[in-house]
């Protein structure tokens, strides 16, 4: 058979054609199976023919044209038989275990079927699509209430029933497919993966000539050139650029030296460090006069400010403002928080011989206490240590920029957090920088009151009458100064103590303290046990009642078992 598409009556013939053949294959077979199919009056024993419908309808041509066109469409549908599979195999989907998925799939190629078939007017597969469409929609709404039934059964905790209606929709699947002639629509590919073999499908069907015609797009019309304008220098270039190439290359024998480095502006690149490592325009000699590297920068938080160049605000700032430096809660001396544990343990004059590292987790803590406010029950990790404010690990430990990012973003138990330059003058008057200010790595000397010049005149040694130029004033009043506000500060201010407290009356303090930490601990344990005596008590009744009210129920029970058994 030609590749070209054939006209209507000549598709019927052979459409008829390979009916007789398949219906004569199968009577064999069907003549010793129960339940055959209703025979038509047609020679045929299987599906009516064209040429019987032709003949059956031909009177009514006469007709209203709309009727006689329903009529030549109905003599095209397949006829009802029972699910009897020969020559027809099924095996596992491709698709998947879910009989209505399958279906909804089936009907949509199905559907699509017969859409092309209309489009390319095939009646007799277009009617043959339609009917099967519709079995195949009957077959899903019955799915649908099995499917429902079998959730309904999953649900209860019913895996019996719900395997049994498991098979049906199986069974059903099958025979919705089969009664359904899909493997005589739809093409092999497609019957395939729906888990069908059979030995009736047509092969996949190669698009007709026409077709491709219509398809293949029309080449598309050139656009006119346009011509540019060019200058009368731009097409001088052009030519002296073709005399060029025909004169060929023109060869350079003198011998290839070194490139020679670029030269640079000394002034401009005097900054810039090169790939060697060293700075242009930098003199072997140090200058001796040049400003260190340091001046205006804390060399704690590396913080720069212009304030910091005099020495004053830089004490204020490290005494005050540093995040990086606290002061010791027993000698109020600033120190680096990085080695505030290795001052409480070994440095600090006040707490001699009282503070000792703990057991746990390694932090200073007073002699014999096991356990203090900030312990971590544990180690620190490996090359870590835990921060003496808020016991969180800085790792590693030895490095200032770790130390800088967690007291500066991290510790949250840091009253210097969020503070930096220099303290404003209220707080300078709260908390007076002592002198003698000493930091671990950073010391400064008291200042001294200057000495009183020799040459000047002692204002008390003038005479009363005598006056430099201008009158006597009048004495004036001294205003009386009233007391300032308390300024508000983020934190409260740091204890200063006076030249009377020694050493002693601290010691004697902190045991104090240290007492009443002890009795308040002790306080806590006792209401904590109270407390969980009474949860006991109540647990208690709370059981007795719930087994008093069981054995009701269990006695009530058997009183009923009695009374039925009376009754019977």
């Amino acid at each position: 058979m030609s590749s070209k598409r054939l006209g209507t009556a000549t598709s019927e013939l052979y459409y008829d054609e390979y009916v007789q053949r398949r219906n004569r294959e199968l009577d064999g077979q069907r003549s010793s199976s129960a339940g055959r199919r209703p025979e038509s009056k047609d020679s045929s024993n299987g599906r009516p023919s064209s040429k019987s419908s032709k003949a059956s309808s031909g009177s009514s041509n006469s007709g209203r044209p709309s009727s006689s066109k329903k009529n030549a469409a109905d003599a095209y549908a397949f006829e009802p038989h029972a699910y009897k599979p020969i020559g027809y195999k099924t095996f596992k989907s491709e698709l998947g275990d879910d009989p209505l998925t399958a279906l909804k799939i089936l009907k949509t190629r199905i559907r699509n079927m017969s859409i092309t078939t209309d489009a390319k007017s095939y009646p007799i597969k277009k009617q043959l699509c339609q009917q099967a469409n519709n079995d195949v929609s009957k077959a899903e709404k019955e799915m649908e209430g099995l499917a429902a039934q079998r959730s309904q059964a999953i649900l209860q905790g019913n895996t019996t029933d719900a395997n049994e209606i498991s098979k049906k929709m199986n069974d059903l699947r099958d025979r919705a497919t089969y009664t359904a002639y899909s493997d005589l629509l739809l093409e092999e590919n497609k019957m395939s993966s729906m888990g069908v073999k059979s030995d009736w499908t047509p092969p996949p069907v190669e698009p007709d000539d026409d077709d491709l015609e219509s398809k293949a797009t029309k080449p598309k019309k050139k656009e006119p050139e346009v011509r540019l304008i060019r200058t009368m220098s731009a097409r001088k270039r052009d030519r002296l650029a073709a005399t060029k190439k025909d004169e060929g290359p023109v060869k350079d024998f003198r011998p290839l030296t070194a490139p020679k480095p670029p030269k640079r502006n000394e002034r401009l690149f005097g900054n810039v460090v090169n790939e060697k490592g060293t700075v242009y325009g930098a003199t072997v000699i140090d200058d001796p006069f040049k400003q260190p590297s340091t001046i205006g920068v804390c060399v704690f938080c590396f913080e720069q400010n212009v304030d910091f160049s005099r020495e004053v605000f830089l004490k204020q700032h490290m005494a005050e403002c540093c995040p990086c430096l606290t002061r010791c809660d027993f000698c109020d001396k600033v120190i680096e928080v990085q080695t505030l544990n290795e001052h409480q343990l070994e440095r600090c004059r006040f707490v001699e011989n009282h503070m000792v590292p703990c057991e746990l987790c390694g932090l200073a803590c007073y002699d014999g206490e096991k356990n203090h406010p900030r312990c971590r029950k544990m180690a620190p990790p490996e090359d870590s240590a835990w921060c003496p404010l808020c016991s969180i690990a800085v790792k590693p430990f030895e490095d200032k920029k770790a130390w800088q990012k967690h007291l500066r973003k991290d510790c949250y138990n840091n009253p210097r957090k969020n503070l930096s330059g220099v303290p404003s003058p209220a707080v300078l008057m709260v908390q007076p920088m002592q002198p003698g200010f000493d930091v671990d790595g950073y010391h400064s000397e008291p200042q001294l009151k200057p000495e009183p010049d020799p040459n000047a005149i002692d204002p008390s040694l003038k005479p009363e009458n005598v006056y430099d130029g201008e009158p006597p004033a009048e004495p004036v009043p001294e205003p009386v100064q009233e007391p300032y506000p308390p300024p508000q500060y983020p934190y409260p201010p740091y204890p200063v103590y006076g030249n009377n407290i020694t050493a002693d009356a601290i010691r004697q303090a902190f045991q104090a303290i240290k007492e009443n930490r002890k009795a308040e601990t002790e306080k806590m344990r006792e209401e904590e046990a109270a407390r969980e005596k009474i949860e006991e008590a109540k647990a208690e009744a709370e059981a007795k009642r719930l087994e008093k009210e069981v054995a009701a129920i269990k006695k009530k029970q058997e009183e009923e078992k009695k009374s039925k058994k009376k009754k019977r």
